[in-house]
């Protein structure tokens, strides 16, 4: 367990970098004694942080009543506090994910939404030979060619019209 037993940590005294160094010497997991003052931020901020910087088990304090000052008040938290900072700490490892992941849904559905296509900069008529000029690149919201398709469809002749602003594939030219 690594931590500062100061009540309340300051931030300057957390060294929350120390918990990489500490795993990776001793090849153990490693954890975060927290005490951060309870009526700040810091309280949630900082184990979310230790979290993150590579802690696998996070001490805190818990108490009744802070209001009574009994041992380690300071960086105590009352069971409603304890209760969300332990929400917020599994939403946080959520969060982190892992180190390699495949794309997921969600981010192809954003990519193909969102992504940049080949778009027909002016109007384009049938036979007409395709040049830099003709073509631009926006997000159509229709799937195109992507931007790095584009030398496969500069120098060739439009199959058909394509009017401008209009998404331009490999197959819509010769």
């Amino acid at each position: 367990m690594h931590g500062f037993q100061a009540f309340p940590t300051q931030p300057a005294d957390t060294h929350l970098r120390a918990l990489r160094f500490l795993a990776t010497h001793y090849g153990r997991p490693v954890g975060y004694a927290d005490h951060a003052d309870s009526n700040s931020p810091l309280a949630y901020l900082v184990p979310a942080a230790a979290l993150a910087a590579g802690a696998q088990v996070i001490e805190k304090h818990i108490t009744i009543d802070r209001e009574k000052e009994t041992h380690d008040f300071e960086s105590a938290l009352n069971g409603a506090e304890f209760k969300l900072l332990v929400q917020q700490l599994g939403q946080v490892r959520t969060a982190l994910g892992t180190d390699e992941h495949p794309m997921t849904a969600a981010e192809n559905a954003y990519r193909d939404r969102f992504r940049k296509g080949v778009v027909a900069a002016v109007d384009i008529s049938a036979g007409e030979t395709i040049t830099a000029l003709h073509i631009g690149f926006k997000r159509s919201g229709v799937p195109g060619a992507a931007p790095d398709e584009a030398p496969g469809i500069l120098g060739k002749a439009a199959i058909a019209d394509i009017p401008v602003n209009s998404p331009i594939h490999p197959k819509m030219v010769r």
